[in-house]
């Protein structure tokens, strides 16, 4: 894992940064197998170019995204209505 807060954190500089990196890989006879580029939505306004930068290049990289709204959506479906909570054992599924 390379981290480099200078370089930028939004997800196109983290992009740019991982393409930098393997170029440099390359040229050493010790390419990357794989590139992993991992980054969150936030704020930022170039998220959607950043994936679209990866899923139009080299096919060694890949995007590992999260979206907040889609973890707050997540907890909210696994939270049980404390009227459910009072029902038998039996009567939930296995």
């Amino acid at each position: 894992m390379v981290t480099d807060a200078s370089k930028g954190s939004d997800p196109v500089s983290v992009v740019r940064y991982a393409e930098k990196l393997f170029k440099a890989s390359q040229k050493d006879n010790n390419a990357f197998d794989r590139v992993f580029c991992v980054f969150d939505k936030d704020q930022h306004g170039n998220y959607d170019a950043a994936v679209q930068m990866l899923s139009k290049g080299n096919s060694k990289f890949t995007a590992i995204t999260s979206v907040l709204v889609l973890s707050i959506g997540l907890s909210c479906t696994l939270t049980i209505p404390r009227s459910l909570s009072r029902l038998p054992l039996p009567l939930l599924p296995n």
